[in-house]
C-alpha cells in the first residue's frame, strides 16, 4: 500500500517542474490526483499516468476556481504551487509587476484555500436546522476495507437526534454541497494545505528578487495564520521553502539572460553543495507532507536548499 492510498490530492501549476514532479509522486503513492495548470497541451501529459485527472484552471480567476471547488466531491491534500519569478530590485519592479507577482504568488493560494477550507453550513449555528459539530457521527467508507462492498470510498454523516429535532438519516458526501463538504473533513479532524514558498522569502534576503521575495514571505505568513486558525478542527497547513531548483522555469530564467552562461555560474555558485536540487527531490518531501507521517507537523516553512540559508 502506498504512503498517500485512498487519498485526494488537488495541485496546482501541475504541467511542469515541482508541480509535475509532484503530480506523478503523489499518484505512485497512491493518491488520486487532480492536477491543475493554464497551460494544456503539457497538463495534457500527465493523463496518461495512472491516477492522476487534468483540469484546466486559472488560479488568478475566482469564478474559476470557485465552478472547480463545486465539483471536487472530496479532497483531502490541497497543494498550491503556481508561481512567477520577477527579477529585480524595488527600482527594477514596476507596478503591474508587482501587483502580476502578489496576484499569481499570493492571491490565488488564498482563492484556492478560502474555496477548499471549510465554510460551515451542516454546523451552522445562525442556519436553521443546523446541527454543531458533536452532533453527527462520521462514517468512514473506505476503498478497498471491504471487497464485498458495494458502497463507494468517502463518508457519511448521521446526525444524532438526541441534540437537535431532525430525521436521523445518513448524508452521503456526493449530495453535500461543497461548503457543506468540508464541514464533512472537518467532522473527520483531517485536512492538508501544502503551500509553495522559498528560501528567498523572510528566511533569507536575496539579491534581485525584491518583489517575488516579499510575495514569498506572505505565504509564509499566510500558512502560519492559516495554521493557527483552523488546528482545532484538524487542519494542517506548512509550506515548502526550496533553495535554487533545475525546473523548465529556472533553464527559461537563465537563457533569458545577456548571458546565460554567466548567470548558470551565479546560479550555481550560491549553492553550497554545487548543484541544483532536483523537482524529483523536493517531490519527495511534498509526500511526506502530504501523508499522514507529518501528521504532527503543521505552521511549518520546511526549508529543502542544499544549505544555501545557512
Amino acid at each position: 500500500m502506498g504512503r498517500l492510498e485512498g487519498k485526494v490530492i488537488v495541485l496546482t501549476a501541475a504541467a511542469q517542474g515541482i508541480g509535475r514532479a509532484s503530480a506523478l509522486a503523489f499518484a505512485k503513492e497512491g493518491a488520486k490526483v487532480i492536477a491543475t495548470d493554464i497551460n494544456e497541451s503539457k497538463l495534457q501529459e500527465l493523463e496518461k499516468y495512472p491516477g492522476i485527472q487534468t483540469r484546466v484552471l486559472d488560479v488568478t480567476r475566482k469564478k474559476q476556481i470557485d465552478q472547480f471547488a463545486s465539483e471536487v466531491e472530496r479532497i483531502d491534500v490541497l497543494f498550491n504551487v503556481a508561481g512567477f519569478v520577477h527579477h529585480g530590485t524595488i527600482l527594477d519592479c514596476e507596478e503591474k509587476d508587482w501587483d502580476f507577482s502578489m496576484n499569481l504568488n499570493v492571491r490565488s493560494m488564498y482563492l484556492m484555500i478560502k474555496a477548499f477550507l471549510p465554510k460551515g453550513n451542516l454546523c451552522d449555528p445562525q442556519i436553521e436546522g443546523s446541527l454543531p459539530p458533536s452532533s453527527f457521527i462520521v462514517t468512514a467508507v473506505l476503498s478497498g476495507s471491504n471487497p464485498s462492498s458495494s458502497q463507494q470510498p468517502g463518508f457519511t454523516l448521521q446526525p444524532d437526534c438526541s441534540q437537535a429535532s431532525v430525521p436521523a438519516r445518513p448524508i452521503p458526501t456526493s449530495r453535500v454541497p461543497r461548503g457543506d463538504l468540508i464541514r464533512v473533513m472537518l467532522a473527520q479532524k483531517s485536512g492538508n494545505i501544502i503551500n509553495m514558498s522559498s528560501v528567498a522569502s523572510s528566511i533569507k534576503g536575496v539579491e534581485n528578487r525584491c518583489v517575488y521575495s516579499a510575495t514569498k514571505a506572505a505565504v509564509i505568513g499566510l500558512t502560519k495564520s492559516v495554521a493557527a486558525d483552523f488546528i482545532q478542527q484538524g487542519i494542517r497547513c506548512n509550506c515548502v521553502c526550496p533553495g535554487t531548483v533545475d525546473t523548465p522555469s529556472l533553464q527559461e530564467r537563465i537563457q533569458a539572460r545577456d548571458d546565460p552562461t554567466k548567470a548558470l555560474q551565479a546560479f550555481l555558485n550560491r549553492q553550497k553543495t554545487g548543484r541544483f536540487a532536483s523537482a524529483e527531490e523536493v517531490a519527495l518531501l511534498c509526500v511526506y507532507l502530504a501523508s499522514d507521517e507529518s501528521a504532527y507537523v503543521t505552521g511549518n516553512p520546511v526549508i529543502i536548499d542544499g544549505g544555501w540559508s545557512l
